[in-house]
């Protein structure tokens, strides 16, 4: 009997991992169209923009996604006060609304630095910081998705913010992508996106593309 019963527990993890292992895979373009392996190989730009490949499973599929690497919208008025509204719930002080918003995020898990370093990452250098701040224009925020790693990015330098609700994940950070992004937004709610590895420089050159002249 206990033979018969290991029989049947081998035969149905054998079908399981069978039905797993045959999950199809689906490549989808930046509109989430479905598209051949050979289109996805090919589409490494949209517009100029140049596409991160993203990867996420469910239960019934894997995927492979495209991403554009930048974004550019607007928040609708209702978006931008939830925008504020969800900085105020998680910082301790209100921003000046009149300011242009510069939010740093970091996802956690993987961007843990190697070897439980400091980030040497020149964004978190304050030359920059500090220039952008006397001109009275811009708020900095850092904010992060899940802690894990998080102390390898200069805690006792920056006021990282908890997004306890993921509000500002679901407006502005919509996949988990590495090595963190950033998102910066003005009083009209014009915003601009950066997704993955970035530095000092890309913020600057985002900042002139939503259309402030820096220094």
């Amino acid at each position: 009997m206990k033979s018969f019963i290991f029989l049947i527990f081998i035969v149905f993890s054998s079908i399981s991992y069978c039905q797993d292992k045959e999950k199809p895979i689906y490549y989808q373009d930046i509109d989430e169209s479905i598209i051949s392996l050979e289109e996805f190989e090919r589409k490494s730009s949209y517009n100029g923009i140049r596409n991160i490949n993203l990867y996420f499973e469910n239960d019934t599929a894997y995927f492979y996604k495209k991403f554009p690497s930048k974004r550019l919208g607007r928040l609708s008025p209702e978006q931008l006060k939830f925008l504020y509204h969800s900085i105020d719930e998680i910082n301790t002080f209100k921003i000046n609304r009149n300011n242009i918003i510069i939010i740093q995020y970091y996802p956690g898990y993987e961007n843990k630095y190697p070897g439980n370093r400091l980030s040497k990452w020149n964004r978190y250098h304050k030359d920059y910081i500090r220039k952008l701040k006397k001109t009275n224009k811009f708020e900095f925020l850092w904010v992060y998705g899940n802690s894990e790693g998080i102390e390898t990015h200069h805690t006792d330098r920056f006021k990282w913010l908890f997004d306890k609700n993921k509000n500002i994940q679901k407006l502005f950070f919509p996949f988990y992508i590495r090595y963190g992004s950033f998102a910066i937004v003005n009083q009209n709610g014009e915003f601009i996106c950066v997704y993955g590895e970035y530095g000092k420089q890309t913020i600057l050159e985002a900042c002139k593309e939503i259309g402030y002249k820096i220094y």
